[in-house]
Parts: C-alpha cells; sequence; structure tokens
C-alpha cells in the first residue's frame, strides 16, 4: 500500500524470570558408628547389611557418586504469572488493532504504451483537410468584425454577417461607406459616398466557395494546395479554369475555426482578417437584399 512503510515490527513479548536450581552435592557418609551397627546386628543378618554399608561409605570416599539425600527439597519461590502481552502498537493509525499488516505485494511495473506511428506529411495534410472539411461545413452563419487590406495594402475595416448558401454583406466603417453584398446569386459593390455599384456573377468570383451550401475539400479537383504552419493551415482552392481566380482559406491549428481568407483575382489579391466572430446565431436576411439605383447607369 502506497504510504505505508515497509520496515518490518516484530513483537516484544515479556518472559518471566526463573532462577535456575543447582544441585547440591551433600558430604560423604561417615563410617557408621558402634550403636548404629549394634542396631543392625538386632534386625538380624546384620552382618551382610553392615558390609554393604561400609562398602558405600568407601565407594564414596573413593570419588564414585555421592550417596542419596533423602531429606525433602527446599521449598521454592513459586513461578509469577506474567498476565496477558500486550501488542506493540503499529504506527499507523489506520491499523487500530496495532499490528502490523502483511507487506504489501509491489504491483507489476506499468508497461509504457506503444509508440503512435509518426505520420508523413502527406497524411498530416489529410488528416488536418478532413477535420477542417467537417467543421467548416457545419457552419451555417457567421458574424463578427474584419480587417481588409486591399492590394495596394490599404487598410479598411467594418463588420459582416455571413449566411449559408451565398449570402454575405461586408458594411465597411466611415468614412468609405463602401459595401459588398451577395444575395446568392449577384454580388454588388456598392460605394454610397460616390454613388456607383458594379456587379458580378457569385459563380465567377471566388467568394462561390466561401459562400457554397457544401464544399467537398477532400476533392483533388478542388483543393490545389494545403500548409501546414505552427499558428495556421492555408488551404487553397481552385478549379482548372484559373481565369476566375481562387481562394485561400486559413484556419486555426486547433479549433480549425476560419481565421482569415484571400481572394485573388486577375493578378490582384485581397486579404481579410476576421475576429470575435459568432457562429449558427439567427441573422437578418434583409442584410443581403441588393438594391440598384436607377438614377445611376449600370
Amino acid at each position: 500500500m502506497a504510504g505505508l512503510s515497509r520496515n518490518r515490527h516484530t513483537l516484544r513479548l515479556a518472559h518471566p524470570s526463573g532462577g535456575s536450581s543447582i544441585m547440591e552435592h551433600h558430604p560423604a557418609m561417615r563410617p557408621l558408628g558402634g550403636t548404629t551397627r549394634a542396631f543392625i546386628a538386632l534386625l538380624g543378618g546384620g552382618a551382610i547389611l553392615a558390609a554393604l554399608l561400609v562398602a558405600s561409605a568407601a565407594s564414596a570416599q573413593d570419588g564414585a557418586a555421592p550417596p542419596i539425600d533423602l531429606a525433602p527439597p527446599p521449598a521454592q519461590e513459586p513461578q509469577r504469572d506474567p498476565g496477558p502481552i500486550a501488542p506493540v502498537p503499529y504506527p499507523n493509525p489506520l491499523f487500530a488493532g496495532g499490528r502490523a499488516p502483511a507487506p504489501a505485494v509491489a504491483a507489476p511495473a506499468a508497461q509504457p504504451a506503444p509508440a503512435q506511428p509518426q505520420l508523413s506529411y502527406a497524411q498530416q495534410q489529410a488528416q488536418a483537410l478532413q477535420r477542417i472539411h467537417t467543421y467548416f461545413n457545419a457552419v451555417r452563419t457567421m458574424t463578427g468584425r474584419f480587417t481588409q487590406i486591399a492590394p495596394d495594402g490599404t487598410l479598411q475595416e467594418g463588420v459582416f454577417t455571413m449566411s449559408r448558401p451565398g449570402r454575405i454583406n461586408f458594411d465597411y466603417t466611415n468614412p468609405d461607406e463602401l459595401k459588398v453584398i451577395s444575395d446568392g446569386t449577384t454580388v454588388m459593390v456598392q460605394n454610397d459616398f460616390a454613388r456607383t455599384q458594379q456587379t458580378y456573377f457569385l459563380r465567377q468570383t471566388p467568394l462561390r466557395y466561401l459562400l457554397a451550401d457544401h464544399i467537398d475539400l477532400t476533392s483533388d479537383s478542388t483543393v490545389r494546395d494545403i500548409i501546414l504552419e505552427g499558428d495556421l493551415i492555408t488551404v487553397v482552392l481552385t478549379e482548372d479554369n484559373e481565369t476566375d481566380g481562387w481562394l485561400t482559406l486559413m484556419f486555426d491549428p486547433e479549433t480549425y475555426e476560419l481565421r482569415q481568407w484571400a481572394t485573388t483575382t486577375q493578378g490582384q489579391t485581397v486579404t481579410v482578417a476576421i475576429y470575435d466572430t459568432r457562429t449558427n446565431q439567427p441573422v437578418d436576411d434583409q442584410q443581403f437584399r441588393i438594391f440598384v439605383w436607377t438614377d445611376i447607369p449600370m
């Protein structure tokens, strides 16, 4: 058990003290006196018994076995009962009985997890593209703020609303008074300050990829390139006819959320970075209506 010492604790037992009995050697029997011999003679056969006693005395004086002492042994002090033996308390308070548990059996060492095979760059690209495909096609609406970098390096900011399929509204902050609106079929670039409007078919712009109802990011005919970097995953989308331009999408490598895109048409690239985004929230469809000014020649 973890946290417990594995030292063995031996129980100490109290033993009663006892002295060793020492047998005392009594002095050799002295020769019988005359009175004694006379007493033996009265018993009959005194001569034989007297001879035996005299021989026994002589043997004791020569170093033979001592005579048997017929006197009662001295009284010995009775042994005291030591009482019950108290166990030595075990240091761990979890064991109320105070006795050491059996030594824990060590668990077998954990085997290291098998090393995961290293993916090739092509496999990493395919894996990232599949995850982006799943996430991006699940986004139906998106709102947030944007910063746009024009081909000449000019910065513009504003808010945007997207609703797939086909609809988006970029509302630029003053003093530009610029709007870009797609209603699902037509894309219009409108400048309120200059009183100008320009229209394009959505299918002829790179935005058709961004606004498609479902985009197949796993198709070789759609994906021109995929670049894995530390802070971004870049996916370049195009078709065989590159005269309509192409769209570059950049995703977060951890969450696979869309971070920015760039549209390239006739060699001119416009980059849009988005932030403070919210996805799959209700939006107002009126933002995607296109009003054509009748007093402007189209």
